[in-house]
């Protein structure tokens, strides 16, 4: 085998690689659930993603004792795993905003990382979630 078969081979073998981790990361976008209106519940509070008519992604949350959430938060929204937005600050309660549609694609992946350092002490961090972008 000469230098320009093995380059085709192996060229060929990088494409077919190419497609199969393609197919896998449209397949697992497709099985996500949607953003339409979903909340992810977890063993101290809850998250909530919600998409308007217009396409805007509101998302918020809640801890199950409202004495706990006032401390400070640094949180990242990312929408295909990059950083879109982020809320980092101290505030007295469970942060909410929204993404408008020209950074909340259709189609997309949309993650919220939260971490929470409360006033009382303790530290939060968020439960998985991720949904796709309807």
């Amino acid at each position: 085998m000469n230098q320009k078969q093995v380059f085709r081979a192996g060229f060929g073998v990088a494409t077919v690689f190419l497609m199969v981790l393609l197919a896998c990361g449209m397949a697992q976008a497709a099985s996500l659930p949607s953003c339409r209106s979903i909340t992810y519940r977890g063993p101290a509070g809850f998250l909530a993603v919600q998409t308007s008519p217009s396409g805007a992604v509101a998302w918020g949350g809640e801890l199950n004792n409202k004495m706990e959430e006032a401390g400070l938060y640094m949180i990242n929204v990312l929408v295909n795993g990059h950083p879109e937005d982020s809320v980092n600050g101290h505030y007295l309660y469970f942060p909410h905003a929204s993404l408008p549609p020209s950074k909340a694609h259709s189609g997309g992946t949309f993650v919220l990382q939260v971490d929470l350092q409360s006033d009382s002490g303790h530290h939060y961090v968020n439960v998985p979630n991720a949904c796709r972008i309807p």
